[in-house]
């Protein structure tokens, strides 16, 4: 696995200087992370866990939000709100078997030094979308942000066709240059990679306004560490994200 890590680094070309006790150089700036779409794959009351993974396959890693505020002070006290898909491109808690399981979702809190992280895999792709991960910005009772994590397609790619966990009988039909969301997110939507002692290490700024208006989309439901929902119908999503059930609360 260690080697694995480094040759999807040597293939970023991002080895030298990035071993273990290295540290990126990544600054807050003064603009404010783009917001993108939800997506059709939310669900409220996540479970507040920093291990996220629950032992599915895939390659490991550690994924690290460093959220600031409006000024570039560190945003203590905030929730980090995080889902993904697994290697095979599937999530949790959406429709058939899969209804009741919630692997690759959960909440933590931002530290005084505005670090949340989590214990993940790399995650996989579906049709239409490039690789990516979800989260949302939680201070209180608001959601500040909603947007997407993007990743490297170099690396993507290196991991989708060496990794066994990954592979698939098709290649995938959209890359970071077409993605429709990521396009919209741009530069300040992707983060940093390095190599871990066992994992890739992915950091993310994330920057918000505290007195954000986030824009209404879908059921945003409860706070983190609030009761899920209880009663839901479903509804067919018209997002690029597949035409999935979507949890909406009954009228």
């Amino acid at each position: 696995m260690a080697d694995l890590h480094r040759r999807g680094l040597l293939a970023l070309g991002l080895v030298a200087g990035t071993g273990a006790g290295a540290q990126p150089s990544l600054r807050p700036g003064p603009k404010l992370t783009p917001a993108v779409t939800e997506g059709p794959y939310y669900l409220a009351g996540a479970p507040v866990r920093a291990d996220i993974a629950e032992g599915l396959p895939g390659v490991a890693v550690e994924l690290r939000f460093h959220v600031f505020d409006e000024v570039g002070a560190p945003l203590a006290g905030a929730k980090v709100d995080v889902w993904h898909c697994d290697a095979q491109g599937r999530y949790s808690g959406v429709g058939g078997a899969l209804q009741a399981a919630r692997f690759l979702r959960g909440v933590q809190p931002v530290d005084d030094g505005g670090a949340a992280s989590f214990r993940t895999v790399y995650p996989g792709w579906y049709e239409g979308r490039t690789t990516h991960i979800h989260y949302k910005v939680w201070l209180g009772q608001q959601a500040l942000l909603t947007s997407q994590v993007f990743l490297p397609d170099a690396l993507n790619e290196f991991l989708y066709i060496q990794a066994a966990d990954y592979k698939r009988g098709r290649p995938r039909d959209t890359l970071n240059r077409n993605d429709g969301i990521a396009r919209q997110g741009g530069e300040a939507t992707f983060a940093a990679v390095a190599e871990g002692e066992d994992r890739y290490r992915v950091d993310f700024d994330v920057v918000v306004d505290r007195n954000a208006r986030p824009r209404a989309e879908g059921f945003m439901g409860p706070p983190p560490g609030g009761p899920p929902p209880g009663d839901f119908r479903r509804r067919e999503s018209l997002t690029g994200e597949a035409r999935v059930a979507a949890l909406l609360p009954k009228a």
